[in-house]
């Protein structure tokens, strides 16, 4: 029978052994998790970096993009740090036959919708077909321009009104449900039947994105193993 100095000494020694397992298994858990995140962003890190406004260009290579796009101080960089420069421009490396070009620089149509359609139509002239999409999380603002060769197939935009709206729906537009607006319209019987079409229109635009071509949100698991893109100022 143990003396009680010696339950003492036990007991001591087991809660050691206890924290100290502790300590080990949540050290070897945060080694994990940090490695999993370096090699493989989780979506809801890259959702934290999204600026919500991106390019996808129909393109097999980088230099046509970054010569058309006139990008100043380029310098290689990768996705994610490319992502971090909010107002520059990031130019990812093709993926599929497609080029994701992304950054704060990007036109805002809310800002100046000439200056967007200007844009987009000079881009395709050069590039060929030039896709255009923007949501915001809060404001749920949202467009979508599809381009080739200088013309447009297919435009609408939303910021608190109808800013553009040119050409028919798209087949994918039907199919996934968005609610267009002609220019001036209000939609009272919408919004009093308690449904909010603007923020479901802006949720939609990632589903049109993969529809069109790729979801930006899912090419992220593609885009790490690739070589650097391309980083810059417009």
């Amino acid at each position: 029978m143990l003396s009680a100095p010696q339950l003492i000494i036990c007991a001591g020694l087991t809660v050691g052994f206890s924290i100290i397992g502790l300590i080990a298994y949540r050290i070897s858990r945060a080694v994990k998790a940090q490695s999993t995140q370096e090699h493989y962003p989780t979506e809801h890190s890259w959702f934290l970096l999204w600026p919500g406004r991106w390019l996808a260009i129909k393109c097999n290579a980088l230099a046509p993009v970054q010569h058309a796009l006139r990008l100043h101080h380029p310098h290689r960089c990768s996705w994610l740090e490319g992502m971090a420069e909010a107002q520059n421009l990031f130019i990812a490396p093709p993926v599929h036959g497609w080029v994701l070009v992304t950054g704060g620089a990007l036109p805002d149509p809310a800002e100046d919708i000439d200056a967007c359609f200007h844009f987009v139509v000079n881009l395709s002239r050069a590039l060929g077909e030039v896709q255009f999409f923007e949501t915001q999380r809060f404001l749920h603002h949202h467009a979508w321009i599809k381009a080739r060769d200088g013309r447009i197939l297919r435009a609408y935009a939303w910021a608190g009104e109808t800013l553009w709206n040119q050409g028919r729906p798209t087949h994918a537009e039907k199919r996934l449900g968005f609610k267009c607006f002609a220019y001036g319209e209000l939609p009272r019987e919408i919004l009093a039947s308690g449904l909010d079409p603007f923020a479901q229109n802006a949720q939609k635009v990632p589903l049109l994105a993969a529809a069109w071509s790729f979801d930006p949100v899912a090419i992220c698991d593609q885009l790490h193993d690739k070589q650097p893109g391309v980083g810059g100022v417009l």
